[in-house]
């Protein structure tokens, strides 16, 4: 059985545990609490996740598979990329040779030097539908050619990461908790609470109802 649990501005996935966690008596780390954007998750048996959520109460996560830096060019963009899912994977670079403009339902087609064309939107702001798209720092849901859905995010840092999506959701604050609720109907909803965070407030540790606490990192 597993537990969908969104805690302080990302989703996590964690195993059912017999242990109860400790839970500070009073509530903490309000704004980790509400936070909104793109994180990454670091659990204690080493595996990560990549989430993204917004301030309507929606929320889609992903493994994270690709990490590596991406820089502007006269055609779009170039990515340099590690397949994390490899052992002794070796850098990739990928750059795009053309972008079309916003569909009606704010998508777009991206072509590449070394893969298929790719269909993206936006996640962190609406395009105007006829907007021509210029490669920048944001969040993006594609649609590979054979019909894979991925999350990317690139910070302003030049930082990239990448992965499939696993999933979507919703979240809400309900008592003090975070909680989250998954469109998967074989998933159950969890809560979790803010535990220990960072002197800059973009590192914390989440607590869940139930399941061993891991690391929310904002990266943006």
């Amino acid at each position: 059985m597993k537990k969908f649990v969104l805690v302080l501005g990302a989703m996590a996935i964690v195993g059912c545990s017999e242990t109860e966690e400790a839970v500070p008596e009073e509530v903490a780390g309000m704004e980790q609490m509400t936070a909104t954007g793109a994180f990454i998750l670091d659990y204690a048996d080493g595996s990560r996740l990549l989430t993204y959520t917004d301030a309507d109460g929606t929320q889609v996560y992903s493994d994270l598979s690709l990490v590596g830096t991406w820089e502007a060019t006269e055609t779009g963009a170039c990515f340099n990329v590690t397949d994390t899912t490899e052992e002794d994977a070796e850098e990739v670079r990928n750059c795009t040779t053309s972008a079309g403009e916003v569909g009606e339902d704010g998508s777009y087609t991206v072509s590449y030097d070394e893969m298929p064309p790719a269909s993206w939107r936006r996640l962190d702001r609406e395009l105007v539908p006829g907007e021509s798209v210029s490669m920048e720092a944001g969040v993006f849901e594609g649609t590979l050619e054979d019909g894979t859905n991925v999350l990317a995010v690139g910070d302003e840092d030049g930082d990239f990461y990448a992965g499939t999506i696993m999933g979507t959701g919703t979240w809400q604050v309900i008592d003090g908790k975070r909680c989250g609720t998954p469109d998967d109907p074989e998933m159950e909803a969890g809560c979790g609470v803010v535990g220990e965070v960072a002197e800059d407030g973009n590192s914390w540790t989440a607590i869940p109802d139930e399941g061993e606490p891991f690391t929310v990192t904002r990266i943006l």
